[in-house]
């Protein structure tokens, strides 16, 4: 009879155990949030569109792990709410009171439409947001998820893509007219010898 007051008891604190657990991972589950969403890459330029990159921190405010599913997410310019990219990131574990940096990156043309590019081209219809949902955790019944919006201004992006440009075109029609200049040298020698010989031959 003690034996199994012994094992009740061993039973009981097991499940209240697992009850705190599981209250405590619930409540660090809910309290994942974004700290912080920067762009800080701006790479493969071409005339077809580049491909912009940042970061996504999320922080766990909770007082255990929390791994989460996933992180998606969209690049909508805003005048014409035309959506220029989109993504999904691959969740990870984030401890206890720290902070977890999820890099992305997204190809965005220049000219999917010409509506699009006229904007494009446009000051001060270059805004765009970055918004997404970082998803915690699926349960079936339910799905824990936090939404987050962030406003960016493409414009600094299209003027150095635009400078690039007019740097290379500068380059391209530099060294056309050098090797220009060179050719017309060249024949101007060639002329000029031929004709100096030819002279030569008549004194002679």
């Amino acid at each position: 009879m003690g034996i199994i007051k012994i094992i009740t008891k061993i039973i009981t604190l097991i499940i209240l155990l697992i009850l705190v657990f599981s209250i405590i991972y619930i409540y660090s589950l809910y309290k994942v949030e974004i700290k912080d969403i920067s762009i800080n890459q701006l790479e493969d330029i071409s005339l077809s569109g580049f491909t912009l990159g940042g970061d996504i921190e999320v922080h766990n405010k909770g007082i255990i792990a929390v791994k989460i599913k996933q992180i998606t997410y969209s690049i909508t310019l805003d005048d014409t709410n035309t959506q220029l990219a989109s993504g999904l990131i691959q969740g990870a574990s984030i401890p206890a009171k720290q902070t977890v940096s999820f890099p992305f990156s997204s190809r965005i043309s220049w000219v999917p439409t010409a509506e699009l590019a006229w904007n494009l081209i446009t000051p001060g219809k270059t805004n765009a947001t970055i918004k997404g949902d970082i998803h915690i955790v699926d349960l079936g019944f339910i799905e824990i998820k936090r939404s987050f919006e962030k406003k960016i201004d493409l414009e600094p992006y299209i003027v150095q893509f635009a400078e690039e440009q007019v740097e290379k075109t500068i380059d391209k029609v530099t060294e056309t007219v050098k090797n220009t200049l060179d050719k017309i040298g060249d024949e101007i020698k060639s002329i000029t010898g031929n004709l100096v010989k030819g002279i030569g031959d008549l004194l002679n």
